[in-house]
């Protein structure tokens, strides 16, 4: 990680290197005694990280900011389309080689012809393993011709035109790992968004008012957003559209016969060419207000529903659009979920209804009120809100609601949405295949004992030396130290590299907290050891 990165995240752990003190050997009582030596040497194929859908919000979290990073050094990672079984085995030593049942939508690190990368891959899979019990296991067998989208690490632009906030999007991919981030304007827009930029467009929700929004659209501007945007997605680019984004994504406006809209609006929607145009749906403004919504999932074995239960909770619903199938002329356009529930204890009645004219109507009482928006929200049970379809060479998804507000950190789980939903969209929608993919490029395990030493404990500022050794294999070396420092806002890690047999070196610390320190070592001949332990600076 360089300055300029440390910088863009506002992370102020220091690590300040002294010196390293290379020694012939290391006296006993620097090293903790292994309670296991390695006795065989293992074959292993790459890692595979379990996804199921009871995991914890905070720990949906952990496995994508792990994939980012090794995207991020251009690691191969495959997302599963099938359950699939495999002989497997989990990290922790008292694990054993076992066939292993996953279901679809598990993740496949695979390992290279680098050493230098798979000692990376090593590294950075055993610290999150450690620092959020990540479901992990080797992969013990070669495998042929599964199924799987092949990640890429995605190029995002996130749309701040006019009337348009698209904050929370760019805030919680930033914390889930997705470095590569642009928030454009409508001039940027213009310019910049094409495929040889951008994996994936989003557009957010809207907060001005009526006049102001159609004054944007139909501006020369507005209406030259609206052709690149197209022309962007038919070429072969993604478009994430959630609430007016998905609202703008559809085919045209259309007032259902009976809902308490305003008749000379609806009809001026239905008449203009304000929608992008994306998807084979109408879409119209379904509910009386705002709160969490919950959702059932018609298609499980859809990618975008992977590690998903049937029926999600507290997605956040703040006056977008339900879809309506237009014309059925587009066979690839789909419904993901649909509206199952309104939780009537957190719901704001008053929550935009400036639009349905009857709402502030002084001779109507508001028990006839409430009525007619209950009865509104009864009917809209069953619609959808959540769709797919493809546009030229693009895949465009859109929500009729927020998935970017899941605020869950780390362990915790918040009344919110599953972060899963987000991140399955964006892996879904720059993701190759997918492919029939061969796994066959093994890594020899556990024919080094290495040990970090520790655990250790420091005071802030002060220098600390470390213990390391190795007690087999074949010199020279290569070590990889990383210490990792986690809380809510701060996710950062620190490599240190030497080809050196043995090692003592010296680290100070500028911030309290408990580190995870994983040392990874890598002989000349490609074997891999590793060790773990820990830094309490008080």
């Amino acid at each position: 990680m360089n300055t300029g990165e440390i910088k863009k995240y506002n992370l102020i752990v220091t690590f300040l290197i002294v010196t390293v003190l290379i020694s012939s050997s290391i006296p006993a009582d620097a090293t903790k005694e292994r309670t296991q030596e390695a006795t065989m040497n293992d074959q292993c194929y790459g890692f595979l990280i379990n996804v199921t859908d009871n995991q914890l919000y905070g720990l949906q979290t952990n496995i994508t900011r792990l994939l980012n990073t090794l995207l991020h050094f251009n690691v191969s990672i495959y997302w599963i389309t099938h359950d699939i079984t495999l002989s497997a085995q989990g990290l922790d030593e008292a694990s054993t080689v076992a066939d292993h049942s996953f279901k679809k939508g598990c993740f496949i690190i695979a390992f290279g012809n680098d050493t230098l990368m798979n000692t990376k891959i090593t590294e950075q899979v055993y610290q999150k393993w450690l620092v959020s019990r990540v479901g992990t296991y080797k992969i013990m067998q070669p495998l042929e011709n599964f199924s799987a989208y092949h990640l890429l690490e995605p190029r995002i632009a996130c749309y701040n035109g006019t009337s348009v906030d698209s904050f929370f999007f760019p805030y919680q991919l930033a914390y889930a790992g997705f470095d590569h981030v642009d928030i454009i304007t409508s001039k940027q827009l213009i310019s910049n968004l094409t495929v040889d930029n951008y994996d994936v467009f989003i557009w957010g929700g809207q907060f001005g008012t009526y006049f102001e929004t159609l004054s944007d659209i139909l501006s020369s501007t507005g209406l030259q957003v609206r052709k690149t945007i197209r022309n962007y997605i038919k070429t072969g680019g993604n478009y994430i559209g959630a609430c007016y984004g998905g609202w703008r994504a559809a085919s045209g406006y259309h007032r259902p016969l009976g809902f308490p809209l305003d008749l000379g609006y609806s009809s001026l929607l239905s008449l203009l060419p304000i929608q992008l145009d994306l998807l084979d749906y109408n879409v119209y403004r379904a509910l009386p207000g705002a709160g969490p919504v919950n959702l059932t999932i018609k298609n499980l074995d859809h990618p975008l529903t992977f590690g998903l239960p049937e029926n999600i909770s507290n997605i956040y619903y703040f006056g977008g659009p339900m879809f309506l199938n237009k014309r059925g002329t587009q066979p690839e356009t789909e419904t993901i979920a649909v509206l199952s529930d309104v939780d009537m204890n957190w719901w704001e009645f008053d929550f935009m209804m400036n639009f349905a004219p009857w709402w502030n109507n002084k001779i109507l009482s508001n028990e006839t009120k409430y009525r007619i928006a209950n009865q509104w929200i009864n009917d809209s049970i069953g619609s959808a809100m959540w769709v797919t379809g493809m546009f030229g060479k693009g895949k465009v998804i859109a929500f009729g609601l927020h998935p970017e507000y899941c605020f869950a950190f780390d362990g915790e789980e918040d009344r919110s949405s599953p972060p899963r939903v987000m991140f399955n969209s964006m892996w879904y929608a720059t993701g190759e295949g997918p492919f029939a993919t061969v796994l066959d490029i093994p890594v020899t395990f556990s024919n080094l004992t290495v040990d970090a030493g520790g655990p250790y404990t420091t005071a802030v500022d002060q220098l600390i030396q470390f213990n390391g050794s190795v007690l087999t294999g074949t010199s020279p070396y290569n070590w990889l130290w990383e210490f990792e420092l986690s809380d809510y806002f701060n996710y950062y890690s620190y490599p240190y590299n030497n080809t050196r047999e043995e090692q003592n070196p010296w680290f100070g610390y500028s911030q309290r907290g408990k580190y995870q320190v994983t040392l990874v070592v890598t002989d000349a001949s490609g074997n891999i050891g590793y060790d773990i332990t820990t830094v309490r600076v008080n």
